[in-house]
């Protein structure tokens, strides 16, 4: 049976988040990071969120990272790391040298979040397991079109996914939820788009 799990935050005397972490044992947790980490003694304020699950507080844990990014979570090389039990940041973030890695900290939260499979992704929306896994890593934005498929899939929103993959910058991602530009669009994303709207057409209306 799932603990209850503490997600937590670390603000300074100026409201600057310094760090995000998910924990069983909030008392252990804090003393160890006042043990070890130089910035304990910037923290001013602290929060607590309660999630039935560890699962859940897990995916909390990383959609804070990746929207808020605190300050002391953040480190300049790209890839994740596993969670232990301890309470330890799960993420690591990307930037420059791998643009689409908080895109696939949050795909796999998300499926972690909805109790699906990296398999049934696959099967959902043709995109392989590689490709995914390969975000964490290139030195380069995925195709736009393979993200708008994946955030379908995942009910993300299109203008956070595109623009945590590196797509596109705020101002455009932001955009996209409501009426896009089709100018702004690349074309292999519109490419995509249009065949993912007709094999949809095909399949409500038959014959």
């Amino acid at each position: 049976m799932s603990s209850r799990t503490a997600l937590y935050r670390f603000y300074d005397a100026d409201d600057q988040l310094l760090y995000v972490g998910i924990t069983e044992d909030i008392a252990t947790r804090w003393d160890y990071h006042a043990s070890k980490k130089p910035w304990w003694a910037d923290v001013d304020r602290k929060t607590v969120q309660w999630y039935e699950g560890w699962r859940e507080a897990s995916c909390a844990e990383v959609r804070a990272i990746v929207e808020e990014a605190p300050l002391h979570n953040v480190v300049h090389a790209p890839g994740r790391h596993n969670h232990d039990r301890s309470g330890s940041s799960s993420i690591k973030l990307a930037h420059g040298p791998a643009p689409a890695a908080p895109l696939h900290a949050l795909v796999l939260a998300t499926l972690a979040e909805q109790g699906r499979s990296q398999n049934w992704l696959h099967k959902r929306t043709g995109v392989s397991r590689n490709t995914i896994a390969s975000w964490k890593t290139q030195p380069r934005p995925p195709q736009a079109g393979t993200v708008l498929t994946i955030a379908d899939a995942l009910g993300i929103d299109r203008g956070e996914a595109l623009r945590l993959a590196g797509v596109m910058d705020d101002a455009s991602a932001a955009r996209t939820g409501t009426a896009p530009d089709l100018s702004e669009i690349p074309t292999d994303a519109l490419v995509e788009e249009l065949h993912r709207i007709g094999d949809e057409l095909r399949r409500r209306i038959p014959g």
